[in-house]
């Protein structure tokens, strides 16, 4: 016979209260139920553990010793589930997340600061890169998951689309862009550009597009950091090509952003995992959570 923790528990109820009916209000169950449990552990080890009589409840030598044994399979398995349910209740665990920068300025401060608000003791850590920084944390289990520009089509992950983040212009009130509704890409031919650097995911989909990559032919500054390319268009260097998801956060009312066409280009944004990886709680709650702030 299979035995499982209701008879333990059965047995350790019996052993404390020494009174059959005592025992089964302990554990909630009938007293024909908890005599079967004694009676099929009893059938699975051998040996009586329990003498009954109508004066008195007893353990035989043998209840004796199995005793301490029932009682750390009943606490150690209790406490296991208490532990794992402290992570469905979200009273501790950890979850990292990795994420391109745009989406850490434009998206994810909100669902981070109500997740630490009503999670306290989960840790929370943030990884920050270009896509390929993320991808290779998702990949190597590092980060539960990422935010980040992926083909919908990658077989290594899931993808789930929360935004598309638009090429556009950057540039001061008073330059004569400012008064055009889109820019074709042809229009910032021989202006001098700041653009991010090579590694960078504007440069990745600028290289894929002829007509945008032949346009940004006098590149004059390749930062790492958008707050340089802000501060340098600000300053008045030069035209500047950001992406949409940063546009709420540059908090400068010198500059105006316009819309690039002809063509329009744009990336997909979105969580990825690893496929047929399951998440934590924690990190389930926070997926909601970003997903649930990109819907609003």
């Amino acid at each position: 016979m299979n035995l499982d923790l209701k008879h333990f528990r059965a047995f350790v109820a019996v052993a404390d209260k020494l009174h059959f009916t005592k025992a089964a209000n302990e554990i909630h169950v009938s007293q024909p139920t908890l005599t079967l449990l004694i009676q099929q552990l009893e059938a699975a080890v051998g040996v009586a553990l329990i003498n009954r009589s109508t004066r008195q409840v007893e353990l035989t030598d043998m209840g004796r010793e199995l005793l301490p044994m029932a009682v750390n399979v009943v606490n150690g398995t209790e406490a296991a589930i208490d532990y794992m349910q402290d992570f469905v209740k979200l009273k501790r665990g950890k979850v990292t997340i990795a994420s391109l920068p745009s989406a850490l300025i434009n998206l994810l401060p909100k669902p981070i600061v109500e997740f630490r608000r009503n999670s306290p003791n989960v840790s929370l850590r943030i990884i920050d890169g270009i896509t390929d920084v993320v991808t290779a944390n998702v990949r190597e289990g590092v980060a539960d998951f990422g935010v980040a520009h992926v083909a919908p089509d990658t077989s290594e992950f899931n993808f789930t689309h929360l935004y598309d983040d638009d090429l556009m212009l950057l540039m001061l009130k008073d330059h004569p862009f400012a008064r055009r509704r889109f820019i074709p890409w042809e229009a910032i031919r021989g202006k001098e550009v700041i653009m991010s650097s090579q590694e960078t995911g504007i440069r990745h989909l600028i290289d894929k597009v002829p007509a945008a990559r032949e346009a940004v032919s006098n590149v004059i500054l390749e930062p790492t950091m958008i707050s340089t390319v802000v501060a340098m268009v600000a300053a008045g260097a030069g035209l500047g090509v950001v992406l949409s998801s940063y546009i709420d956060a540059i908090a400068d009312d010198r500059l105006v952003a316009k819309h690039f066409v002809d063509p329009t280009i744009s990336r997909s944004v979105g969580i990825i995992t690893r496929a047929n990886y399951t998440l934590t709680p924690p990190a389930r709650t926070m997926f909601d959570m970003i997903e649930q702030e990109a819907r609003n």
